[in-house]
């Protein structure tokens, strides 16, 4: 079995992982938590190139599949995106990597531009911009074109 085919359990234990390391953040899969589990990236790295080395790709990778399990358990689903696809900012490069991507009703129903993406890339862009909302922002995207289509069928 490839490690496309084994990735959401993976992220799974990788989030759960996570969780259970710092206990002190509440990560309980809430969109919530995804600030407090950005304010930790923040605390750790001042720099997306830091995001790469090799002592601190466990946390990273850990961190961007709690993200992405929260995202899954709203609007999403793991995908995969081969490296062609990713953003040239990626500290990845030439790796292929698990991407969230909408939920079909999302992609198709709603007038709002909603794409997938790769969550090593948001984390890199939260550092990078240092906001301390980058992923909940993300989150509020895709939950906002839910409540839209909600809305749609509700008037229709």
């Amino acid at each position: 079995m490839s490690l496309e085919d084994e990735w959401p359990g993976v992220a799974e234990r990788f989030a759960k992982e996570l969780a259970a390391d710092l206990p002190q953040l509440r990560l309980d899969f809430t969109p919530v938590s995804l600030d407090r589990l950005e304010s930790e990236v923040l605390r750790r790295f001042s720099d997306p190139a830091q995001l790469a080395g090799t002592e601190t790709r466990p946390f990273v990778d850990r961190a961007a599949a709690y993200f992405g399990e929260v995202m899954c358990r709203g609007w999403g689903g793991w995908g995969w995106s081969p490296a062609w696809e990713w953003e040239a900012s990626s500290p990845w490069e030439g790796d292929d990597r698990p991407e969230i991507n909408p939920r079909r009703d999302l992609l198709y129903a709603s007038s709002r531009s909603i794409d997938g993406f790769v969550p090593w890339d948001v984390i890199a862009e939260a550092v990078a911009i240092r906001s301390g909302s980058e992923l909940f922002s993300r989150y509020n995207e895709w939950d906002d074109a839910a409540m839209e289509i909600a809305g749609e069928e509700e008037m229709a």
